[in-house]
């Protein structure tokens, strides 16, 4: 992890997000944007510091700590297991929330369901996930890309195997036959 004095020349990004502090109004807010944080790579929340950079500190970080913990494990699906560090900046402390990435896509709040508890950074903001996006989610969760599927809406007849055959040979040396291509998965055979 980078060094606060670098986390804080940093402005909030998909990956960093700055919080005075927990209370009734952000806490929400603070939960979706652990839940972004666990599917894209993850992230660092700071807490004690406003919006405009000033540091303010935490009075009790111990107390912060806890009701984190407990809230991320209470309500989030499947947990996510974060770990969170002190340090003192300014004579004050201050609370860094880290979030793994997790391999356990999707993560969700458990009471909102995956549909609407689905939660993605979109540069700086944190924005509810829509169906395809939870979809292909779900998928990285399988060890499945999106792009590795098959479409269904084409068959056998709809491949220009001359094309295929062609590129093969030009650019690698090598003589393909179509079941190359259902070894390469170019080509899945499905209920006939």
């Amino acid at each position: 992890m980078e060094n606060i004095e670098e986390l804080l020349q940093k402005e909030e990004s998909k990956n960093l997000e700055f919080k005075e502090k927990l209370n009734s109004k952000n806490k929400k807010k603070v939960l979706q944007t652990i839940v972004a944080f666990a599917k894209l790579g993850g992230g660092n929340i700071i807490f004690g510091v406003s919006d405009s950079k000033e540091i303010i500190g935490i009075e009790d970080p111990f107390s912060l700590e806890e009701q984190i913990a407990n809230m991320v494990y209470d309500t989030v699906s499947p947990v996510i297991r974060i770990d969170t560090l002190f340090v003192t900046q300014e004579g004050k402390t201050l609370v860094i929330v880290k979030v793994p990435m997790g391999i356990a896509t999707p993560y969700y709040i458990t009471s909102l369901g995956i549909t609407n508890g689905t939660y993605i950074r979109v540069g700086s903001t944190t924005r509810l996930a829509d169906d395809e996006v939870i979809r292909a989610l779900e998928l990285k969760k399988q060890n499945v890309s999106y792009d590795s599927r098959p479409d269904y809406r084409k068959t056998c007849q709809d491949i220009d195997f001359e094309m295929a055959k062609k590129w093969f040979r030009d650019k690698k040396g090598i003589e393909i036959t179509e079941d190359h291509l259902f070894m390469l998965k170019i080509l899945v055979k499905e209920n006939d």
